[in-house]
């Protein structure tokens, strides 16, 4: 489980793009992976922790912020 939840996280990461990650996550129909409603709960939980925007900072891929 925590090897597919990671992998989730790495591409969001990467992608900045939650839609798309949510549809990926979707069409998995592998019966050995994590449920997909578990999946998209934690893909969403942190989309909005902020350890996400800390790892983008960190990468430099964090989106700048006027004001």
């Amino acid at each position: 489980m925590g090897v597919d939840l990671t992998a989730d996280r790495v591409g969001f990461v990467v992608a900045n793009d939650l839609k798309s990650v949510t549809d990926i996550i979707k069409t998995v129909e592998d019966p050995n992976a994590p449920p997909r409603e578990r999946r998209l709960q934690e893909i969403i939980l942190f989309a909005v922790d902020e350890s996400f925007f800390a790892v983008r900072r960190r990468l430099g891929i964090a989106l700048e912020t006027t004001g």
